[in-house]
């Protein structure tokens, strides 16, 4: 072998190792943002139907530190997880369960109380009422508000920097 065709291999061998230091570099944040976006999808999925049902129907509320109460216009019977068009009050809990922390959801209605895990991995939740003109509403001393067009709903996840944002239409 010549030196000519030895500088011509190691050229190409240094070539083929930055180029694989290149793509070994990318892996690392391209795995993070794949979690990143299952975090997302599996809170939304989790969060689903019956978080999105109790704020679609929701007429009053009010927030204090880790508790979103709302006055819905349906109940969930524990029994059946069926719907029930009866009036009830809706609590959101967060909760510090064994180390990790969950989404509580406790309801109370004319027949019974329930309590029942929704979702791990959240340690925020904050909802925002649009209501047209907020200083329309009387002040309530116990702090509820009447309910607007849609509330904002943004959820803070333990796998992600970036909160799951959705917006809910009131029926």
């Amino acid at each position: 072998m010549t030196l000519i065709e030895m500088v011509a291999a190691l050229a190409i061998a240094s070539v083929v190792a930055a180029a694989s230091l290149h793509v070994l570099s990318r892996l690392p944040r391209a795995q993070h943002q794949g979690q990143k976006e299952y975090a997302l999808a599996s809170a939304d999925a989790k969060l689903g139907e019956l978080f999105r049902a109790d704020l679609s129907h929701a007429v009053r509320l009010r927030q204090h530190d880790a508790e979103l109460q709302l006055q819905v216009r349906l109940s969930l019977d524990a029994e059946t997880m069926r719907f029930r068009h009866v009036p009830s009050e809706v609590t959101y809990i967060l909760r510090d369960i064994g180390g990790e922390h969950w989404l509580l959801r406790r309801q109370l209605d004319d027949r019974q109380e329930s309590v029942e895990a929704v979702c791990d991995g959240v340690h925020g939740l904050t909802v925002t009422n649009n209501v047209p003109d907020p200083t329309s509403q009387p002040a309530d001393p116990a702090g509820w508000q009447d309910v607007g067009s849609s509330l904002a709903v943004q959820v803070e996840l333990d796998d992600t920097t970036e909160p799951l944002v959705m917006t809910v239409p009131v029926k």
